[in-house]
């Protein structure tokens, strides 16, 4: 848990400033929808057994939407809908916590990226904030790493080609129909670049703006170069 950051020196970062510029360009790459962060965040799913990006959003979200923090030394959040749902579809299942704490991390990590990419300014104390969320972030990372690794036995027969797709088929369609949703909204004309309309578009599908930035690309360049 963070401390309560008080507005009482709280100022607007100088980009000016060298050291200020430094620090947030290490966060925006930290924060980076491809990095490392988020691509270790993933890896544990696909580890479980589940390798849909945009589903487990989806279900990160829900669990977090539940408002910890919960009572750990109760298992009324088994029955959270959620959660059955990961475990209905893994090879491997976490302890209930593991889910909680991951959807908290998955949850700091959007916060962090809307700071820093979607902010008119960024101040000291986001900057602060920023910094712990990445610590928290690895905490839940790791923690649920030491669990699958002490646990050893649990991934002994899980390999790569192994790990399957929740919704097969279906997960294609999905992105086939968010693909058409977000053609359209580009055809009317608003938006003066794919990345403008990849920031709106990847928030409210759950997407990579990176994902939504090359669809446009290899949809509209390649009319343009017909």
């Amino acid at each position: 848990m963070f401390g309560e950051f008080s507005d009482e020196g709280n100022v607007d970062l100088d980009l000016s400033d060298e050291l200020n510029r430094d620090a947030i360009s290490f966060l925006r790459e930290t924060y980076d929808e491809e990095g490392y962060l988020l691509n270790s965040f993933f890896r544990i799913f696909q580890i479980l057994g589940i390798d849909d990006r945009l589903l487990i959003g989806n279900l990160m979200k829900d669990i977090y939407s539940k408002k910890p923090p919960y009572d750990y030394d109760q298992e009324c959040f088994n029955d959270d809908p959620n959660i059955t749902i990961i475990r209905e579809n893994s090879q491997i299942q976490l302890y209930a916590e593991g889910y909680v704490r991951l959807s908290r991390a998955y949850h700091l990590f959007y916060e962090g990226y809307s700071i820093l990419n979607n902010s008119e300014c960024i101040t000291s104390n986001d900057l602060c904030f920023t910094i712990d969320c990445i610590d928290e972030i690895y905490i839940a990372i790791g923690a649920t790493y030491a669990y699958l690794m002490l646990n050893h036995s649990l991934t002994t027969n899980i390999s790569d080609k192994s790990i399957h797709s929740l919704g097969g088929t279906s997960r294609a369609k999905k992105y086939e129909a968010l693909k058409g949703e977000v053609f359209k909204k580009w055809k009317i004309g608003r938006f003066h670049s794919y990345a403008e309309c990849a920031r709106e578009y990847a928030v409210k599908y759950g997407l990579s703006t990176k994902t939504v930035e090359s669809w446009l690309s290899k949809e509209f360049s390649k009319a343009k170069e017909a």
